[in-house]
């Protein structure tokens, strides 16, 4: 399924062996960590799609993580689909911060990567689809998985309404995005549809 209409020209730039272990897990569905996918052999719980960061991959520009262990805490016994649009669209950990600024993804140098951009949402949002995900937590504020609130395009720190590019994809699908703040609609969500029956595989 495209969502976007211009191709990527980007190029593949992950160097080191760890790099590629973890782009390898977005990009060719990979599982993420084993006791994530008990619900699964249970016959219990969700497909959910998280971002790759936030269970602890180093994929953050500054080639960092976001670790979040509450989180993964709420989210056990669920089977997680990590994913992370900026490195399976092919930019590089670590890279230059980027920001969005209209339709377009700009780096902190000028360089416009909207294709990048719009590469790794497409390759998301088609393991998003193949996986049958209803739900999804994505990184705050990021260019690509912010929800509701992302920077302004001026590097200065400055927040605006708006959302990255995967949540953008996922909303208008009509896919359930929380961020990562948002633990007690998390769990709020999570007890409704496990009640419902929902919550089946």
């Amino acid at each position: 399924v495209s969502i976007w209409r211009k191709p990527w020209n980007g190029r593949r730039t992950i160097r080191t062996k760890s790099e590629k272990t973890a782009a390898a897990v977005f990009l060719y569905g990979h599982s993420c960590k084993s006791w994530y996918d008990a619900g699964k052999e249970k016959g219990k719980g969700m497909n959910i799609a998280v971002s790759g960061c936030l269970l602890g991959y180093d994929l953050k520009y500054n080639g960092k993580n976001n670790r979040n262990d509450e989180l993964l805490e709420i989210l056990r016994g669920h089977r997680i689909i990590s994913v992370c649009p900026e490195v399976s669209g092919g930019l590089p950990i670590p890279r230059d911060p980027a920001e969005r600024k209209g339709d377009r993804v700009i780096s902190c140098t000028g360089a416009d990567v909207t294709g990048q951009y719009r590469k790794g949402t497409e390759l998301a949002v088609r393991k998003i689809m193949d996986n049958g995900v209803k739900m999804a937590v994505l990184k705050a504020k990021s260019p690509s998985c912010g929800k509701d609130r992302i920077y302004d395009g001026t590097f200065s720190h400055t927040v605006i309404s708006g959302d990255g590019t995967l949540a953008e994809a996922l909303k208008a699908m009509g896919i359930t995005v929380f961020s990562e703040k948002e633990t007690e609609e998390i769990r709020a969500y999570l007890a409704f549809n496990d009640t419902a029956g929902n919550g089946t595989i």
